[in-house]
């Protein structure tokens, strides 16, 4: 596969293209980066539980990753969001950091800015 012509490690040149998984050996030499762009829920921890504006509470695994206590629809919780637990215990710390960071907004507006940033779409489900 060509990269295009190798850089002196600290000179890389930034490839504009879209990667597969077999593009990146971490063993070949070549210099590369990653930027993290945007982490939807990036005040949320996998396995935190949380209540919804709608008195629903929630188990987060991952952005498209919700499961309601109840098994109801909606499929995603309606905000303001309440930190409930982190690793399966209170934390005010966090809690408050979850209410600040959704007192505005909603699901749908993180899922707009990804999409905006990334130029990705999510996965269909289902």
């Amino acid at each position: 596969m060509n990269r295009g012509p190798r850089e002196p490690p600290g000179r890389a040149r930034c490839w504009q293209r879209t990667l597969r998984s077999d593009d990146l050996d971490p063993d070949d030499d070549i210099p590369f980066s990653i930027e993290r762009i945007h982490r939807l829920y990036d005040f949320l921890e996998p396995g935190d539980e949380i209540a919804d504006t709608d008195g629903r509470t929630w188990h987060f695994q991952g952005p498209w990753d919700w499961h309601s206590f109840d098994q109801s629809g909606p499929h995603y919780p309606v905000w303001p969001l309440t930190l409930l637990t982190r690793q399966g215990h209170p934390d005010d710390l966090a809690a408050e950091t979850v209410r600040r960071a959704t007192a505005n907004g909603s699901h749908q507006q993180q899922i707009e800015l990804w999409t905006k940033l990334t130029q990705a779409q999510p996965a269909p489900t289902g």
